[in-house]
C-alpha cells in the first residue's frame, strides 16, 4: 500500500506552482509541476517513516526516501525507474 501525503516543502523546492479552483469546494489548491527542471523537498514531520509515498497533487510516480532510493540503487534491479528528487 502506497500512502497518498501532502509533504512537499514549498519554501525549499524548486518547483512549478500552479493554482487551480475547485468549484464543487470553492477552494483553490496549489498543484504542482516538475517539467522544465526541479529540486523537491519534502517535510520530514509529515513523511514520518514512510519509505515510499504519493505526493499529492504532483503529477509523478512514486516518491520513496534516500534509504530505499540507495537500496534499489545497490541491488540493481532492471525494473524500478529511479530519478533523484532534488534534481529533476
Amino acid at each position: 500500500m502506497t500512502r497518498w501525503l501532502y509533504a512537499l516543502d514549498e519554501s525549499d523546492s524548486r518547483v512549478q506552482i500552479e493554482i487551480k479552483h475547485d468549484y464543487e469546494t470553492g477552494e483553490d489548491h496549489n498543484f504542482y509541476s516538475v517539467s522544465g527542471g526541479a529540486s523537491l523537498v519534502f517535510n520530514r514531520e509529515v513523511v514520518g517513516n514512510a519509505h515510499i509515498f504519493r505526493q499529492s497533487r504532483l503529477g509523478t510516480e512514486a516518491i520513496c526516501d534516500r534509504v530505499l532510493f540507495d537500496a534499489l540503487s545497490a541491488a540493481q534491479l532492471s525494473g524500478p525507474s529511479l530519478r533523484d528528487a532534488a534534481d529533476l
